[in-house]
């Protein structure tokens, strides 16, 4: 029976050659691993942000916000901005009516002075 392996008849690789071999082979399979596995955590992330219960009516937060004499200014905002208030009209905080804008400044008029000919 012959052998199938014989000591003269393989050659044997160097050390660096194994491991060009095996830096080859890693480089091959590494990008196909980490798309996979970045795939698969997008799916769990997408799938986990569809299935969460769905947010309370804003609405009603937001109003409940302004309706507080205690909230911050930035929740304010953000309630206002939730209802689809506009914020650049400016509000007196104490009565919620809108204030009268001043008039811009109008400039000083200049002094007459007489002109001799």
């Amino acid at each position: 029976m012959t052998e199938l392996a014989e000591e003269d008849g393989l050659s044997k690789l160097s050390t660096t050659n194994r491991r060009k071999q095996f830096a080859l082979a890693t480089a091959m399979v590494v990008p196909t691993v980490i798309s996979m596995v970045s795939a698969a955590m997008a799916g769990y992330f997408i799938l986990r942000a569809s299935d969460s219960e769905p947010p309370a009516d804003l609405s009603k937060l937001a109003v409940s916000i302004l309706q507080s004499h205690d909230a911050s200014p930035q929740m304010r905002a953000w309630a206002a901005a939730a209802l689809g208030i506009p914020s650049d009209i400016p509000m007196d905080l104490t009565t919620g009516s809108t204030t009268r804008r001043k008039p811009a400044a109008q400039p000083m008029p200049l002094p007459k002075v007489p002109v001799a000919d």
